[in-house]
């Protein structure tokens, strides 16, 4: 299960494809999903919402064209005709971005998941990323695991080749010498997961708190006191 695996707040607030299609502009690993059709979504309604977008993004591009003309015929026309209004322009933009997969909603682009995680900074150098969870019992056995790097010629995250390759991909780490690997755990409600550094916190502290309690109990039974003594009571003769 690949779902879920961000924090709420950042799928909710921060991670949100743009409804101008320019999210993914400036960053070739969404290429793929920029310029997949609408075609290779799973069901009809992903694809009608697909669909919908695209023509949401034209639109929304004719519409800051100049002469009313222009306008007027842009926006009557399909998505898939963009090109013979190349020689139009919207702030130097010779055609309108259309958003291919990366539209609010999708899922893809900005909002896919792994992206999500991958994009929260980590403490630590070596950091522990969720990629997923198995709700399932894992039976004893050999199993195979192929590890990504992030390098690559071509991406296409199961989507149709793009047009061109590219020489990246949304989690690199050859760049600057880094390196991958897969770690099994096992989550409960009771004693949560692997994570060595929290438990040595959770020990230290909890060490200091029993160190502090046997002091203070030391002192108590060498120098006792009763509670209210004359010595530590004071009166104000003062009248408010």
């Amino acid at each position: 299960d690949e779902t879920e695996i961000s924090w709420k707040t950042d799928r909710v607030l921060k991670f949100e494809n743009s409804g101008d299609g320019s999210t993914g502009n400036n960053f070739p690993p969404f290429r793929p999903w920029k310029e997949a059709p609408c075609s290779v979504l799973r069901n009809d309604s992903e694809v009608e919402r697909c669909t919908d977008a695209q023509r949401e993004a034209f639109e929304g591009w004719c519409k800051q064209l100049d002469d009313k003309d222009v306008r007027d015929a842009c926006a009557a026309s399909e998505p898939s005709e963009w090109r013979q209004w190349s020689n139009a322009s919207v702030q130097g933009e010779r055609f309108p971005s259309l958003p291919g997969l990366c539209y609010p909603g999708s899922g893809y682009c900005n909002e896919d998941e792994h992206f999500v995680v991958w994009m929260r900074t980590a403490v630590l150098p070596t950091a522990r990323t969720l990629y997923g969870k198995m709700h399932q019992k894992l039976e004893q056995g050999e199993y195979t695991l192929k590890v990504w790097s992030g390098r690559t010629s071509n991406v296409t995250h199961g989507l149709p080749s793009p047009s061109e390759p590219i020489d990246s991909s949304l989690f690199p780490v050859h760049q600057f010498g880094g390196k991958k690997s897969v770690v099994l755990g096992t989550v409960s409600g009771i004693d949560g997961g692997d994570n060595r550094t929290l438990g040595a916190v959770y020990l230290s502290a909890g060490i200091a708190f029993v160190v502090m309690a046997l002091a203070f109990c030391a002192k108590h039974v060498a120098h006792p006191r009763k509670p209210g003594t004359a010595a530590f009571l004071s009166q104000s003769s003062k009248i408010a």
